[in-house]
């Protein structure tokens, strides 16, 4: 269920990007996109607690307990990494103020969702009746995913701070051969 709220919010972060609106509604979308972000790095620590108590508890024994600890591990390395890859560089765009804003607007969107489905797979492959390790990896993903949108987040609010609003504006540039305006 909670990846599933993610993705709901990721969808609506990036689509009111696109809306064509100027003042509290530019404001509510930067606010809500730094809220995303900070509920990715609360879930990121409370899954890191909740594996830490996994290997700290023996149920049903060690052996299993320390399965579930490496399948976890082994998701940690895998979204960790997949989500750095694909955030930072998204983060570093637009912080620079790289030109294709539309694109990683999309861009984080889809690896967040991408991330979701590769958690809930990996759910799917690793299930144990023994001991339930799912919500660790539900709420790491859930993480990742927010966290991918912090260029956006940050786009967001350079748009609020701006005053210009979304990206759903059409710009003119004048040329410099002909002096006329293109779209």
């Amino acid at each position: 269920m909670i990846q599933i709220l993610m993705a709901v919010a990721v969808i609506l972060v990036t689509a009111l990007r696109f809306v064509p609106r100027r003042g509290k509604w530019a404001i509510s979308t930067a606010v809500l996109g730094v809220l995303l972000c900070l509920s990715g790095v609360l879930c990121i620590v409370l899954a890191f607690g909740d594996a830490a108590a996994l290997r700290a508890d023996a149920l049903p024994d060690a052996e299993t307990a320390a399965w579930a600890y490496d399948m976890t591990r082994g998701w940690f390395s895998f979204a960790g990494t997949a989500s750095l890859v694909m955030g930072i560089p998204l983060l570093l765009a637009a912080l620079i103020r790289h030109k294709m804003v539309w694109m990683r607007t999309l861009c984080a969107p889809c690896a967040a969702i991408l991330i979701q489905l590769a958690a809930a797979a990996y759910v799917v492959i690793c299930q144990n009746d023994a001991v339930d390790f799912t919500p660790i990896i539900r709420l790491f993903s859930t993480g990742c995913g927010a966290l991918m949108l912090c260029g956006t987040a940050v786009d967001a609010i350079r748009f609020a701070v701006s005053g210009q609003g979304s990206l759903a504006r059409k710009t003119t540039v004048k040329t410099a051969s002909h002096g006329r305006k293109k779209r």
